[in-house]
């Protein structure tokens, strides 16, 4: 990852997007859905300790409250984590900014002035990163995380972000964790859209975990 971050000056970037065998990632609007069992939370939390940062959406902290720390039995490790948030619409009273190590949120200029003190005053920090057509130019977003001297990064986002991020080639791993349930018709999609994005991998492994299953693409 050290040698990739030198020549590159961005993170080796593991993306992880948990979905039913219909492929969907949420309940209607987004609810919280409890998807896997016990041993692929393991397995998330050993690619969150791995990994020197993590980095979500706003959707996603907003939806699921998630603490978005690595924790290994009784053992929390904060983390630096990175926020997508177009609109600065974080919510003020999420676990987020109790349990993250430190919190920078990637926004569009227009955002608002209010939401953006309401985030600083908490101590956040605010980046204005330009758009493009399919939202915040996620290209420049790894950029400034590279900045930071971050070399591996870890990823959970919601199906767009996850989604644009593939599109764009900006994945080098993706996990895709695969659990025996549907969600039926009127549940979230993990795929917003058609993509030729795994027509690029180099490798493509599957593992069993328990009830569930992971596919590990790698770019």
């Amino acid at each position: 990852s050290y040698q990739f971050w030198f020549k590159n000056k961005r993170p080796v970037v593991t993306a992880k997007l948990a979905m039913s065998m219909d492929a969907k990632i949420a309940g209607p609007k987004g609810a919280p859905v409890l998807l896997t069992e016990s041993g692929l939370n393991d397995l998330t939390h050993h690619g969150r300790i791995m990994a020197d940062a993590i980095m979500t959406s706003a959707k996603t902290v907003n939806n699921d409250d998630p603490q978005m720390n690595a924790r290994n039995d009784s053992k929390h490790f904060p983390k630096p984590v990175y926020v997508i948030d177009t609109h600065l619409s974080l919510k003020a009273d999420r676990k987020l900014f109790s349990t993250a190590k430190n919190v920078t949120v990637f926004h569009e200029k227009d955002a608002g002035p209010r939401r953006l003190a309401r985030l600083q005053k908490l101590g956040v920090t605010c980046v204005v990163i330009p758009r493009v057509d399919t939202g915040l130019d996620l290209s420049a977003v790894l950029d400034y995380i590279g900045k930071d001297g971050i070399h591996d990064l870890w990823v959970e986002t919601g199906g767009r972000v996850w989604h644009s991020l593939l599109d764009e080639g900006l994945v080098q791993r993706a996990l895709i964790y695969i659990a025996p349930k549907v969600l039926g018709p009127k549940a979230t999609p993990a795929f917003p859209g058609s993509s030729a994005s795994f027509e690029k991998a180099k490798k493509i492994q599957w593992q069993v975990v328990g009830n569930d299953a992971v596919c590990g693409v790698t770019f």
